[in-house]
């Protein structure tokens, strides 16, 4: 603020702008015409990502002292930094998975009378579905695309399931798997090559299905392991470049999810 301050009495300054050397085509204007780069990056979720970071630390800095800014301007900053919404719509997910692979339970219900006992609670029958979930924590993954992948699990975990997370670069981490709760600790273990394989070894037979948030750049996999897996992925792949052909294919960026 110095600087701008006293700019205002910089002589030479005075002069630029009297000469039109800030003008269309003055000293700055590759950075005026900079902004044509952000076509590049609009779709992109890791600059999106990267972008309300900065929006964030930038309100974070006004300390709750927002001067002039008008009431709309800030209630659009909160709607930008407030938790998203799931890219992908888990609940249809679920229901197709719960469809096929379901495991039976006896839950407690008021609702109905014992037919042993003639009291109540009664019993009925329930669906609960076991997933679990591998996160690709190599290091061709960014913050930024962890962050959308905690986000979405969150919302699987939402919906009802039951989450059981495996973080897997080329082997799977020592504090996997681990019951997920609700809330990631934002510890990354991993942050080397890619191998896939190992979650879908250790999560065979053991679970209903195997949901598997990754880039998908990774060696290819021979074997057809019988889990039932959604890939949700991050990259725009072509199905002949696919590491793992079987199994279903979501894939998602910021702002929608699609069928591949």
């Amino acid at each position: 603020m110095w600087y701008y301050t006293h700019l205002r009495e910089n002589e030479k300054f005075k002069k630029q702008c009297q000469n039109g050397s800030f003008g269309p085509r003055g000293v700055l204007s590759h950075i005026l015409d900079g902004h044509k780069a952000w076509d590049d990056v609009k779709d992109d979720p890791v600059m999106k990502e990267f972008a309300k970071d900065i929006v964030r630390k930038a309100k974070d800095l006004c300390n709750k002292q927002y001067g002039n800014i008008p009431g709309a301007v800030l209630a659009q900053i909160d709607e930008l930094l407030r938790r998203k919404k799931s890219i992908v719509p888990w609940g249809r997910v679920l229901r197709m998975f719960v469809a096929s692979a379901q495991e039976s339970v006896l839950d407690y219900t008021v609702k109905k009378i014992s037919k042993r006992y003639g009291t109540r609670p009664g019993t009925r029958k329930g669906d609960v579905l076991k997933l679990a979930v591998a996160i690709d924590t190599s290091g061709s993954i960014s913050d930024e695309q962890l962050q959308l992948f905690w986000n979405e699990i969150r919302w699987v975990w939402k919906n009802g399931a039951e989450v059981w997370v495996y973080e897997c670069d080329t082997q799977i981490s020592e504090r996997s798997p681990f019951k997920f709760k609700g809330k990631w600790d934002g510890k990354v273990h991993g942050r080397g090559g890619t191998d896939l394989e190992p979650p879908l070894k250790e999560c065979e037979r053991k679970y209903d299905a195997l949901i598997y948030f990754t880039d998908f750049y990774a060696p290819v996999i021979e074997t057809q392991y019988r889990i039932q897996t959604l890939w949700v992925l991050t990259t725009e792949l072509e199905k002949d470049q696919y590491p793992y052909p079987w199994g279903k294919h979501i894939k998602i960026d910021e702002g929608k999810a699609s069928a591949a």
